[in-house]
């Protein structure tokens, strides 16, 4: 029963991590877009 769900657990672990990663990255990227608009240069 235990090894049969192991492998779904690391599927969600992998897709929940994944999503957080990107999450993260979207994040940043929008802080940097939003400073070198401020920027003049």
């Amino acid at each position: 029963m235990i090894d049969r769900l192991l492998p779904i657990f690391a599927v969600i672990g992998i897709l929940s991590s994944f999503a957080y990663l990107s999450l993260a990255a979207w994040m940043i990227y929008e802080n940097v877009m939003k400073k070198r608009r401020l920027l003049p240069f």
